[in-house]
């Protein structure tokens, strides 16, 4: 939405205007005394009786002398108003602080950082946003956002469209979008990338990946079935081309056929799809199958077989 102004905007309404209405007429010819607006636009209105009392409205559309309106705008009240009662363009402080926004918009998308009349109090990358419960919401679509965040055109870690997070003094962090499509975690206080997403979807990470296992946390063991081995030999495994990704070759079980050995590694989305817990069931299999290689060496050493 961007704010709209124009000098000595001033006129008188044409008939009365009740408290509810959302439309009025100005004196008929001097509505091109106020901006033309499209879509999103508005300007600031204060609309005066003949005893001083007014009302601060915003006027989102204008039809040649007809201005629509929404009412009781900046702390002040909706009032019924009679023919000939002024209605002005006034500054408001709603209107300054956009205008404030706009400008500092306006000058970070056109202004140099090395220009020696940069000046930093216009940089919006370094608006604070203070207190508590502050947000930014919109319909979220594939082509509309709350923010953008964009890069300048180039390519390569030197050119990322770039989100900080910075506690003072102490640490710094940034989310990256590279041109090439990766997008990760990284720089400021840390190497350039800690954490991506490449674009086929495949997650690094710069250090270890984990998930809580506390023992503290867990309770009501149950041993694996006697035949899980052997039922863990006959899950579908190998290597596999993928039917949504062209020309991509993985290697990995079928979650389906894993399902039935070990159902609580496998998950399901809300779209009914399947996916599997790789480290937990790699992890306990391998663990109960070690139970069994030393198992087995001790039979073999007990025959005289191993020494």
């Amino acid at each position: 939405m961007a704010l709209k102004l124009a000098n000595n905007a001033v006129s008188k309404l044409a008939g009365a205007v009740s408290a509810a209405a959302t439309s009025f007429a100005v004196t008929p010819g001097e509505g091109a005394k106020f901006p033309a607006l499209g879509a999103g636009d508005w300007f600031p209105l204060t609309v005066v009786k003949s005893n001083g009392s007014f009302e601060v409205m915003r006027c989102t559309a204008r039809a040649i002398d007809t201005l629509t309106v929404s009412r009781a705008q900046e702390n002040t009240a909706a009032l019924g108003f009679d023919p000939g009662d002024r209605v002005e363009l006034r500054m408001t402080n709603a209107a300054f602080g956009a205008y404030l926004q706009q400008d500092a918009i306006a000058n970070f998308l056109t202004q140099d950082q090395s220009d020696t009349r940069y000046d930093a109090r216009y940089d919006i990358r370094y608006m604070p946003i203070a207190g508590t419960s502050k947000k930014v919401s919109s319909t979220v679509t594939d082509t509309n956002y709350s923010m953008l965040v964009q890069n300048n055109g180039g390519s390569g870690d030197s050119s990322v469209a770039a989100l900080g997070f910075l506690c003072q003094g102490t640490y710094g962090i940034k989310l990256y979008l590279r041109a090439d499509g990766y997008f990760g975690l990284g720089g400021w206080s840390t190497t350039a990338w800690k954490w991506y997403v490449d674009p086929a979807g495949n997650m690094v990470a710069s250090g270890n990946v984990s998930a809580y296992s506390d023992e503290s946390i867990k309770t009501n063991w149950r041993e694996f079935d006697d035949d899980f081995i052997e039922r863990l030999a006959d899950v579908k495994h190998g290597n596999y081309d993928r039917t949504d990704i062209e020309g991509l070759t993985q290697v990995g079980v079928s979650a389906q056929s894993l399902e039935g050995v070990l159902e609580h590694a496998v998950m399901r989305d809300k779209n009914g799809k399947l996916s599997v817990a790789y480290g937990n069931a790699a992890l306990a299999s391998v663990i109960r199958l070690s139970r069994r290689v030393v198992e087995l060496e001790r039979k073999l050493k007990d025959k005289g077989v191993l020494e």
